[in-house]
Formats: structure tokens, sequence, C-alpha cells
């Protein structure tokens, strides 16, 4: 309930638009009113202040670097969906973006295959997360733990008196 009144009053002040990108209903800032209207041709409504109708500069140029910082590795053909454009158009952008250390171009989830983008703070966040997860795996335990497991392993806590067990030992 919260969401659809600040929802509301967002739309009453005319700080956010309904729009239709690739046959979704969105909502985007009416600051970037233009970047939408030039870059996927978005239909805006005609009361916007003229400061918000201003030609964009690179219009998908910021779409995708916006959709870069805020998602990890992505394929081509997942932001050209999202945005209801051809792959093959996106994919000289995307290049273009890599050349200039904008995004890094790779493999980087090793559920896929085939090549991905990623900004590069991204890729270094979920590396820094992956890491932090991993030690956490591996951290010592306490001294207690260690010394009960260690009693359980050599078979000294349950002692047997057969040869399995010499042989285990």
């Amino acid at each position: 309930r919260e969401y659809r009144r600040v929802r509301d009053r967002l739309i009453e002040a005319k700080r956010i638009l309904p729009v239709e990108i690739a046959g979704e209903s969105r909502w985007i800032a009416a600051e970037d009113a233009a970047i939408y209207r030039d870059g996927l041709g978005v239909r805006l409504p005609p009361d916007l202040p003229p400061a918000f109708l201003e030609p964009a500069q690179s219009p998908l140029e910021q779409l995708s670097l916006r959709h870069a910082r805020s998602h990890g590795p992505f394929t081509t053909a997942s932001i050209a969906a999202r945005f209801g454009l051809r792959s093959e158009g996106l994919e000289a952008l995307l290049e273009s973006l890599a050349r200039r250390g904008r995004i890094l171009s790779g493999e980087f989830d090793p559920r896929r295959t085939g090549r991905e983008w990623c900004e590069p703070e991204v890729l270094r966040r979920l590396k820094r997360n992956t890491l932090t997860r991993l030690r956490e795996e591996i951290r010592p335990v306490e001294g207690e733990v260690f010394a009960r497991f260690l009693l359980e392993w050599h078979g000294i806590a349950r002692p047997r008196r057969d040869t399995a067990q010499l042989e285990r030992v």
C-alpha cells in the first residue's frame, strides 16, 4: 500500500512516467524521458517540461551503461530483449563500449556459454562477494569442535577392537 501511495504522489508531481518498452508497461524518471524517446522511440506525454525534452546525447549508450551498472553479466540477446531492440545493432554498440573500457567482454557466468558483458565495478563486486562467501565456508572452527572432530576421525571417541578399525586408523 505504501508503494502505491508513493508512486501516485510521484505521478501527480510528474516525476515518473508510465511508458511501454518492448511490449511491457514500465515507469521511468521524467528527467530521463528524452533518453528513452531518442534511444527506444518511446512515446511521451505532451505535457512534459521542455527541459526534459532536450535531445539526448548517445541515448542507447546511456541506456546500455545503466543496464550494465545494475545487472550482473548479461548477454547481447538479454539486453536487446529488455529494450525491444535487435541484437545485431546492439552488438556493435557493446563492442564499442568494451573497446573504450566502459564494459568488459568475456565468459563470466560458468552456467552459460558464449560472450557476455559486464561493467567492471559490478564484476569487482561479484568477485568480492564470492570470495567473502568462500572464505566463510573455510573459516577455522573453535578448538572444542576441532578436538571432537579429531577424536571421531581417529576412532578414539568410540573405540572398536576389530581389524577394520586398525586398517582405518
